[in-house]
C-alpha cells in the first residue's frame, strides 16, 4: 500500500546562483591513480547495496575506525540509487558531528583538512551537481544542507567517483557494511524510511500491468490474438506504427480470424461451405497464406520479397504476423490475392508504410 508517506519533489533544492559542489568524475584508470595519490585529505567511501531483497547504505572512514550502516526497506520498495544517496548523506553527517566534538584533540582531526567522500555510483554525483527534480530528492535535500553548513563553517568537501570492485579497500569495506546493512535491516530496523516518488511510480506500473495480465488471461474471447500475443504489453503497438490504413485493416483481419475467406464467411452463415476453390481444404488465412497452389505465384513472390529481408522468421502463420517487418508483404499478398473483396480496388497509395513516402 502506498500511502502519504511518499515524498514530493520541488522545482529547486538549490538557488540557482549558488555554486554547485565540488564533484570529479575522471576516467577508471585516473580515477584510481588520483586516489592513490592522496594522502593528507580524510577518505570517507560510501555505498549502496540490494543484497538478498533488502537495500542497505553503509560509510566508512578507515582512518579513523568509523563505520555506520543503514537500512532502507526491501527491493520491491526502495532503489539501490537512493540508499547510494542515503551513503551520502551519512557521510556529511559524519563530518557535522565528528567537527563540533567538544574535545578540542578530537574535533581538530576533521578542522583544516580536505575531506574528499568517494561512491562508485556517478548518477548519485550527478544529481548532487544537478539536483533539480532528481530522483531522491529527500536525501539530495539533506545533502546539500549540511554541505552549507559545512561551507560556512570552512569545511572544505569535495565528492569524487572511484570504480567499484577494483580493490580499493575503503569501497571494498563500505559495500561490505551496505551488505551487511542490507543482510541485518529486517532485524533492527529502518532507518530514515522515506518513499521515493520514482518507486511508487515504478510500483503503480507493476500493479496495474499484474492487473492487465490477469484480465487477459481470463478473458474466454480472442483466442487467434492470444494465440500471437501471449501477455499484453504496450510494445505491442510497434507492430503497428506507420503501417497505412488498408495494410492494418488486411492485417487486423487476419490476426482476428474475421475475415472475409470462406472459412469464416460460412461460420456466420454467408456462404453455404467453408472450402477453399482449389478443393484441398477450408480457406483459413492460414492455408490461403501457406498451402493453397492456386496462389502459388503471388506467394512466391511475398517469399522472394521476404527473404531479402535479414533474419525475418518465416514457416508459420503466427511467426508472419508477428514480424513488423513481414507486415506490408503479407498484406500486400491478400490483396493481390482477389479473395478479400473490399480490397479489389484499393489504390497503392493507401497500402505499405507512411515511411515509405520519406525514402
Amino acid at each position: 500500500m502506498i500511502n502519504s508517506s511518499i515524498k514530493s519533489r520541488k522545482a529547486y533544492l538549490r538557488p540557482p546562483w549558488q555554486a554547485p559542489p565540488e564533484v570529479t568524475i575522471q576516467e577508471r584508470e585516473e580515477a584510481i591513480k588520483s586516489h592513490n595519490m592522496t594522502t593528507d585529505d580524510i577518505q570517507i567511501y560510501t555505498d549502496g547495496s540490494g543484497h538478498n531483497g533488502q537495500i542497505g547504505a553503509g560509510m566508512v572512514v578507515p582512518g579513523m575506525g568509523i563505520t555506520r550502516k543503514a537500512y532502507l526497506g526491501t527491493t520491491g520498495s526502495f532503489l539501490v540509487y537512493a540508499a547510494e544517496l542515503r551513503g551520502i548523506v551519512m557521510a556529511l553527517e559524519a563530518i557535522q558531528q565528528y567537527s563540533q566534538q567538544r574535545i578540542a584533540r578530537a574535533r581538530n582531526r576533521w578542522l583544516g583538512r580536505g575531506i574528499r567522500i568517494y561512491t562508485d555510483n556517478q548518477a548519485a554525483l550527478k544529481a548532487l551537481i544537478r539536483p533539480r527534480m532528481a530522483s531522491g530528492q529527500i536525501y539530495l535535500r539533506d545533502a546539500l544542507k549540511i554541505l552549507t553548513w559545512c561551507e560556512n563553517n570552512n569545511i572544505t568537501v569535495s565528492f569524487h567517483w572511484i570504480p567499484g570492485h577494483e580493490g580499493v579497500e575503503g569501497n571494498e569495506a563500505a559495500d561490505r557494511a551496505a551488505k551487511e546493512a542490507a543482510e541485518q535491516g529486517y532485524v533492527q530496523g529502518r532507518d530514515h524510511i522515506h518513499w521515493l516518488a520514482a518507486v511508487a511510480k515504478q510500483r503503480v506500473r507493476q500493479g496495474v500491468k499484474a492487473a492487465w495480465e490477469r484480465l487477459w488471461k481470463r478473458q474466454r474471447s480472442a483466442k487467434p490474438t492470444k494465440r500471437i500475443i501471449e501477455t499484453p504489453h504496450t510494445n505491442n503497438l510497434q507492430y503497428w506504427q506507420s503501417l497505412r490504413k488498408a495494410t492494418t485493416s488486411i492485417l487486423i483481419q487476419l490476426r482476428t480470424g474475421k475475415i472475409g475467406l470462406s472459412h469464416y464467411l460460412s461460420r456466420i452463415k454467408v456462404r453455404d461451405s467453408a472450402q477453399c476453390g482449389c478443393g484441398l481444404g477450408s480457406q483459413t488465412p492460414r492455408h490461403v497464406v501457406l498451402i493453397c497452389p492456386l496462389l502459388h505465384e503471388i506467394r512466391h513472390r511475398m517469399w522472394g520479397r521476404l527473404r531479402k529481408v535479414e533474419g525475418v522468421r518465416l514457416g508459420t502463420l503466427e511467426n508472419l504476423l508477428t514480424e513488423k517487418r513481414a507486415a506490408v508483404a503479407l498484406a500486400d499478398f491478400m490483396a493481390e490475392s482477389g479473395l478479400l473483396g473490399q480490397f479489389k480496388d484499393v489504390d497503392k497509395g493507401a497500402m505499405g508504410t507512411t515511411e515509405q513516402d520519406a525514402q
